[in-house]
């Protein structure tokens, strides 16, 4: 939630120089995320392909949120 969120609100706020600020909160609240998933120890073969998932699509956004901060929309 906190990810999409800082993103949403760096897109409202209508200049690149926020809206990559809040880029930067949006990957420090993925980071987090992905160091909780690293937390998790797995029960079962099920969860462990489950938890590798999960961080997988972390990382997946952490790269999408970067390459966002570096070809940012233009200002409106």
């Amino acid at each position: 939630m906190s990810v999409v969120s800082n993103i949403a609100e760096g897109c409202g706020r209508g200049t690149v120089p926020d809206f990559r600020r809040f880029l930067l909160h949006a990957r420090g609240s993925a980071q987090e995320t992905l160091t909780q998933l690293r937390l998790i120890n797995p029960t079962s073969p099920a969860q462990s392909s489950q938890l590798r998932s999960l961080q997988s699509r972390t990382v997946l956004v952490l790269k999408l949120i970067n390459r966002l901060y570096s070809h940012p929309p233009p200002d409106k």
